[in-house]
């Protein structure tokens, strides 16, 4: 299996599961993408499966055990944003709609607004 697919698969997996109601069985679909996730092996676009599984833990009243994998998200985009060199490129990354939600469950989760720039 490619592990790209295996991780967002899982992850749309646990988002149908958790809007149906069905919590408990959607955070063992994200753990699983987690368990990938924990390989090491590189994930495009990774902050979104560790965002969802954040939140789904967030949702399941797991705050204490969402906040690592909030932060390794956050910590992801800071990597992407740091490598745009030019300050208007930078900024219009940080408003695209996935990375202002990180950033807005950043601020609920720890309590305090996130700076990226």
């Amino acid at each position: 299996d490619m592990p790209q697919g295996v991780v967002f698969g899982a992850m749309v997996a646990a988002t149908v599961l958790a809007d149906m109601g069905k919590l408990d069985e959607a955070l063992l679909r994200s753990s699983e993408a987690m368990a990938v996730i924990a390989t090491g092996t590189p994930i495009v676009g990774v902050e979104e499966p560790l965002h969802v599984h954040a939140k789904l833990l967030r949702d399941a009243g797991r705050v204490s055990e969402a906040r690592p994998f909030l932060q390794r998200a956050v910590d992801e985009i800071h990597k992407k944003a740091r490598r745009f060199k030019q300050e208007e490129r930078r900024t219009s990354f940080l408003k695209v709609r996935p990375i202002r939600d990180v950033m807005a469950t950043y601020t609920q989760l720890m309590g305090t607004p996130l700076k990226l720039v």
